[in-house]
């Protein structure tokens, strides 16, 4: 910089030997030149930094992307895995899907060759038809009825005819074998089901849910129908439900590891596909004793299911955690939620002979859900009946359909959610399971799910939209914005069905977010617009002041022109500016050009005039101003002129325009005078009509005053009816509550019916008991003096044989020795018995 300096003193010692008035400018030239060259030395030292800088900085660089390439690197080997072990999977599966597949086709192939077949038949019995009934042989069957021609004289006719039509087109003899036309469907469609053993823990010995078996929903049964069918019975009926289990799933091996006993509290034993309803049934085992009869975790999952089967009979049906999981959830939900929620309940009796089941009397905070209960029984079965069946799995598959939780399909992932929920209540040691707050955070999870997508789809659309260039119009990006957000919310109500609060509070989350987005953005377009326009401005104002330097000749142009093509060039940037602008900032860019740029080159271009104008050029601009003056002062005195002579032609029109005034109104006065008494006469008709009008007036007032006075009677005749009204309903709602005092009081009385009608037929069934044994006593006793009455009979008759032995002398002497005279045997043996 030294160089420059002396080269700048040098200058200046040139410069002071010149006049002052010429040394100014090219000092201040030259000085604006030497800072121009400072500042480009500066760029270029700047650009020619240390080569070592820029070599540490190339290798730090290089370090950090040999870094991010190992993470990567290690990522990718990760991620190559999974996708291995999921194509692994993917491939099993598709070759199950195959293997369904070609039996698909082969029964495909079999019917079409049977619909062939019947079709090959249906086409040689309708031409065997039409030639046996051709117009010759029904004309000649129908002549030989008429006639009556003997039988076999027709059939031979007929049959001729017939021989003689279709000898040229019909086979001989054809002789077809029956056809088997039972395809058999349901055979085809149960082998297309599948039965996979899990034997798999959900919950272990301490009611802990596993990560395994949420792993398994969460990946091979993410977006499955399932249904729930689960076995519940204490640790002694584990052999005989693993022997249903065996029966039930006797179509698959099972090829996985049987669990230990007491591993688990809850295991999934096997999983079965229905590909015709499109579902996948899994079968649960609960291994409950009957002091873990009401834990929460069981009550949890009989509650998912489809189908409970209990393999035990408890104190209570169903089981006691169930029944206290329902009745929980009937204080928040109403009776029909309650009703959708609850699963079927059947009883596998495991004994020889069934037992009857004890039951014990409902209150009246449970009778609602005992009554539900009632309705979701579906009986009971025996074990060997179940174990006998052929198809076992058809006695308890219709009756677990698709479980529908809150009127929403059950899943994989939704099973996931709401078992990992259970656990944490389970560990946090709650009493009851809280399924509403489960639910209600799998709707909210489910939600945000679909809300972030929502929220995603309008940020992609109205992103680009922020950032295009071209900036977009304010009025079209809000235009965007509303379409965009009815179609975020389109997608989230389509998206999230779920019947919760939850699903409102998402939503709600979801418009919160979507106008910070909008504001996001709206500011992004805004900087946009602004970027935008300010390089627009920029380079239209540069383009625009080199053409107008280039035209512009300072030695020779006017000043007055000068400010003209300013002022043009100010249009143009409107012009083109107002023409290629866009977006909300554009307005305030063109302002602020005017206040900054426009001012400043006007304030400029003054200051030039002001330093190139001088004396010489002011006397001329004098001159010239004088000559100008003079010339607009004739034109002036000359335009004068030509007005005063228009002045008095226009005064002598007026003149004459006086005149013909005063001429019409000497005429419109006796025109007045008609006019006067005309309107005189319609005054006099208004004043009649107006009369009329009155009267009118008057009698619409009475008509008014009618109208008042029934109205007053309408609304007492109103307040009447509304009087008798309510009289009515008090007297109505007496009736009512009379009513049900009386049924009240009828229940009761015949409540107490009842316990009397049983305490009396207590009595009944004691005292009968009593006369039954009174009775059994009496005919022993009888039966007892009939066989002594028989003895004394037989005594009887051999004394009656003795005495009639006896000479009539000692016989008159035994019985009759108070009298005299015969006597006779009869007598003799009143007279012996009274004795």
């Amino acid at each position: 910089m030294l160089w420059i300096s002396i080269s700048i003193s040098a200058i200046m010692a040139d410069a002071a030997k010149s006049s002052a008035s010429d040394a100014l400018p090219v000092q201040a030239a030259f000085q604006k030149l030497c800072t121009e060259y400072e500042e480009m030395i500066d760029d270029s030292l700047e650009i020619t930094q240390p080569m070592d800088e820029r070599i540490g900085l190339a290798l730090f660089k290089i370090d950090e992307g040999c870094a991010a390439a190992d993470v990567l690197r290690v990522e990718a080997e990760e991620c190559h895995d999974q996708l291995l072990q999921a194509l692994l999977d993917n491939c099993a599966e598709l070759q199950e899907i195959f293997a369904r597949i070609d039996l698909i086709e082969r029964h495909v192939v079999r019917a079409f060759d049977l619909t062939t077949e019947l079709e090959r038949r249906m086409e040689t019995v309708n031409k065997a038809a039409s030639s046996a009934f051709s117009t010759g042989g029904v004309t000649s069957l129908l002549r030989s009825l008429s006639i009556k021609v003997r039988t076999s004289v027709i059939v031979a006719d007929v049959e001729q005819d017939a021989s003689r039509n279709t000898s040229d087109s019909s086979p001989a003899d054809v002789k077809w074998a029956p056809l088997d036309t039972n395809l058999n469907v349901s055979a085809v469609m149960e082998s297309l089901d599948k039965v996979t053993w899990r034997n798999a823990v959900v919950a272990d010995a301490e009611w802990h849910v596993t990560d395994d078996v949420l792993r398994l929903l969460r990946h091979d049964l993410d977006d499955e129908r399932l249904a729930l069918l689960t076995f519940v019975g204490p640790p002694a009926s584990r052999p005989q439900r693993h022997a249903v289990y065996e029966h039930l799933c006797s179509e698959a091996v099972n090829s996985a590891a049987p669990l230990p006993v007491g591993a688990a509290a809850i295991e999934l034993v096997a999983c079965v596909s229905y590909m015709e309803q499109d579902l996948r049934l899994l079968i649960l085992d609960v291994t409950i004793d009957a002091y873990a009869a009401d834990h929460p975790m069981a009550g949890a999952v009989g509650l998912i299911s489809s189908l409970v089967v209990e393999c035990e009979r408890y104190e209570t049906v169903p089981l006691p955690a169930l029944r206290a999981q329902l009745q929980a959830l009937a204080k928040e939900f109403s009776l029909i939620e309650v009703f959708d929620v609850h699963p079927s309940i059947m009883a596998l009796d495991l004994s020889s002979r069934g037992a009857p089941s004890q039951t014990t009397a409902a209150s009246a905070s449970t009778a609602s859900i005992d009554g539900v209960t009632r309705l979701k029984q579906l009986g009971s079965l025996a074990l060997p009946s179940v174990l006998d069946t052929t198809a076992p799995l058809s006695l308890f598959a219709p009756h677990a359909p698709v479980k529908k939780i809150f009127n929403t399909e059950l899943n994989g992932s939704i099973l996931a959610s709401l078992l990992r929920s259970f656990d944490d209540d389970v560990t946090a040691g709650e009493a009851i399971v809280d399924v509403g707050s489960a639910w209600d955070a799998l709707v909210a999870l489910k939600c945000q799910v679909v809300a972030s997508d929502a929220l995603s789809t309008y940020v992609d659309c109205i992103h680009a939209s922020a950032t295009e260039v071209p900036p977009m119009e304010l009025d079209s990006f809000m235009s965007l914005h509303d379409d965009l957000w009815r179609l975020a919310l389109d997608v989230y109500h389509s998206g999230a069905k779920y019947k919760s609060t939850q699903r409102r509070t998402v939503r709600h989350q979801l418009k919160s977010d979507l106008k910070t987005k909008f504001q996001e953005h709206l500011h992004e377009l805004r900087a946009n617009s602004r970027a935008f326009c300010s390089d627009l401005r920029t380079t239209l104002w540069q383009q625009l002041c080199q053409e107008m330097e280039a035209s512009r000749s300072p030695a020779t142009q006017e000043q007055p022109s000068r400010f003209a093509t300013m002022l043009e060039a100010v249009q143009r940037f409107d012009e083109e500016y107002n023409a290629k602008a866009r977006g909300p900032e554009k307005t305030a860019i063109l302002l602020q050009f005017y206040r900054e740029e426009a001012i400043q080159v006007f304030q400029r271009l003054q200051d030039v005039v002001q330093e190139e104008m001088s004396a010489e050029q002011l006397q001329g601009l004098r001159q010239r101003l004088e000559v100008e003056f003079e010339a607009k002062k004739q034109t002036l005195v000359d335009h004068f002129k030509r007005e005063e002579e228009q002045l008095r032609l226009c005064m002598a029109r007026e003149i004459d325009m006086m005149q013909k005034v005063h001429q019409a109104k000497s005429a419109r006065a006796k025109m007045d005078d008609g006019e006067a008494k005309r309107m005189k006469d319609e005054l006099l008709e208004l004043k009649k009509q107006q009369s009329a009008w009155e009267r009118q007036k008057i009698v619409l007032e009475q008509a008014q005053e009618d109208n008042v006075k029934q109205k007053k009677a309408l609304e007492q005749k109103v307040e009447e009816l509304e009087q008798s009204v309510r009289t009515e309903m008090a007297s109505r709602a007496e009736l009512v509550d009379t009513l049900a005092t009386t049924v009240k009081s009828a229940e009761e009385k015949e409540k107490t019916l009842r316990a009397e009608v049983a305490e009396l037929r207590q009595q009944v069934d004691d005292r009968s008991g009593r006369m039954e044994t009174e009775l059994r006593d009496l005919a022993t006793t009888l039966k007892k003096t009939n066989e002594e009455k028989e003895e004394l009979q037989k005594k009887l008759n051999e004394f009656f044989l003795k005495v009639t032995s006896l000479p009539e002398s000692l016989q008159q002497h035994l019985f009759c020795l108070d009298s005299t005279g015969d006597v006779q045997f009869a007598d003799a043996l009143t007279s012996y018995m009274s004795a």
